[in-house]
């Protein structure tokens, strides 16, 4: 009896284990081989993060950059200066020789067009100015004459020939007016001045001579003083419209293909703490310097806080667009870039001293900036600069995963 029941007892053992211990096991293996591949991801990930001490984060020299969408464009820098519009700059003479009586504005006001900027008495003035009252002054008596001898000779009271002379007189005096009227005009003298002059001639100086502000502007030079003699030559004040300025470059003959009129451009001034100023190319000469082979591009800049001094030295960028790959694709700076083992890869802030490496496909470059495909969006800050800690860390990595297999 004994003998007979020991082996079913084994069988049921055996069966039991069969449909229920290999089934377990082969659960709990799966479970481990979905484990061992999350561990391995995490592991992945954790490897494309860099985090740098305080120490480092003191001693590296790190910029950041940020990424864009939009087209690719390629840099062109050449030196340039800002320099006054010549077409808002005056040198003010006097017309005439005299003394200076007044100065009322002095170097570095800020003056309002028409306004008086000094008082001359001046000889040769007030002999134009006499001359020509005293034409004036003629010519008004022949017309009345004229207008006696006409009326006569209508009535037949007196001969044409009288007439004919009258007539002749009055346009003598007319002419005589004229001229003394231009002569006046051409002394620098106002239309609205010599209709004054007209009518109260008689109780104005006539050797009063005024030199005015011809726009806008500000006195740059002054050259004038009280109780001076100026002549025709000397220039008494220099005005300047600053509210523009112009920036002047210029471009180096291996360059001129690619720079052209209406180009966008940015003008970088370093004694402003590298402020930049957008503008458009809005002149390129047509012949070159024969000594420096460079030819001359040329920009307008509003000025309207009077930052832009003439004669400071600045950087004009030209902005030469490029066909890019994609429409409105990601652009990264060149200097984000680095080369790895594996490819290129780009550093991305995700934190106070933490950085990612995200892996980058270049689809164009330029030697300032690059088009390129990953996982990265518009508006993520790269890091550029001391970039060896952030590579070195990668590429020991690398390293590591490649002992391992």
């Amino acid at each position: 009896m004994t003998e007979s029941i020991t082996p079913t007892w084994i069988y049921t053992v055996l069966l039991v284990s069969i449909f229920c211990g290999t089934p377990a096991l082969a659960v709990g293996d799966h479970d481990d081989h979905e484990e061992d591949g999350d561990h391995q991801h995490e592991e992945s990930h954790e490897e494309n993060i860099v985090t740098l001490t305080e120490d480092q984060m003191k001693s590296l020299s790190l910029g950041s950059v940020l990424v864009s969408r939009g087209e690719l464009t390629e840099r062109f820098s050449f030196p340039a200066e800002i320099q006054f519009d010549p077409m808002k700059v005056a040198h003010l003479t006097p017309r005439v020789q005299g003394t200076v009586r007044e100065v009322n504005h002095v170097l570095g006001d800020v003056v309002k067009g028409g306004s008086e900027l000094a008082v001359l008495e001046s000889r040769e003035l007030g002999v134009s100015k006499s001359n020509y009252l005293a034409s004036l002054a003629l010519q008004r008596l022949r017309e009345r004459t004229f207008a006696r001898e006409e009326r006569l000779w209508k009535q037949q009271i007196t001969s044409e020939q009288d007439y004919l002379e009258a007539a002749q007189a009055l346009e003598e005096s007319r002419i005589e007016v004229l001229l003394a009227r231009q002569n006046l005009l051409a002394l620098g003298v106002s239309e609205e001045d010599l209709a004054l002059l007209g009518l109260q001639g008689n109780h104005l100086e006539l050797n009063r001579y005024r030199m005015t502000m011809p726009f806008d502007g500000r006195i740059i030079e002054q050259h004038i003083t009280r109780g001076e003699v100026l002549d025709e030559r000397d220039a008494a004040f220099v005005v300047a419209d600053t509210r523009s300025m112009w920036v002047n470059a210029r471009v180096p003959e291996r360059d001129l293909a690619q720079v052209s009129e209406g180009l966008e451009a940015l003008v970088t001034v370093k004694s402003l703490g590298g402020a930049a100023f957008n503008g458009r190319i809005e002149y390129l000469s047509s012949q070159l310097d024969p000594e420096t082979r460079t030819a001359l591009a040329r920009l307008t800049l509003p000025n309207p806080d009077g930052l832009l001094r003439a004669g400071m030295f600045a950087e004009l960028t030209v902005l030469v667009p490029r066909q890019s790959a994609t429409s409105g694709g990601l652009i990264v700076p060149s200097a984000a870039i680095q080369r790895v083992k594996d490819g290129q890869v780009v550093f991305k802030r995700i934190g106070e001293g933490t950085y990612e490496s995200i892996p980058v496909t270049i689809l164009r470059i330029t030697a300032n900036a690059a088009e390129v495909s990953g996982e990265l969006a518009a508006g993520d800050s790269l890091a550029t600069g001391d970039l060896f800690i952030l590579k070195s860390q990668v590429s020991k990595h690398e390293l590591g995963s490649g002992h391992s297999h």
